[in-house]
């Protein structure tokens, strides 16, 4: 996630999703560990960018992803 609030999905632009995305623009993420009780839910509008430097630039923006340095999600 992205420190406005965008979170960036990647796949191809003819997969259902995409049609569906396409069609409803409004969708809903949640992620779970039931195990620990937590739960995360985001709601928001989607929409798909088809622009290849838009991708490089999501891809790599993230310098702690690069040097394999990510923090797992905390949800205290």
């Amino acid at each position: 996630m992205e420190p406005h609030g965008d979170l960036w999905f990647f796949t191809y632009a003819d997969t259902a999703k995409v049609t569906e995305v396409d069609r409803v623009e409004q969708i809903n993420v949640s992620f779970s560990a039931p195990d620990k009780q937590r739960y995360v839910s985001m709601s928001g509008t989607a929409g798909w960018v088809a622009k290849t430097l838009e991708f490089i630039k999501a891809a790599t923006s993230d310098k702690s992803a690069d040097s394999g340095e990510n923090e797992k999600l905390n949800l205290k």
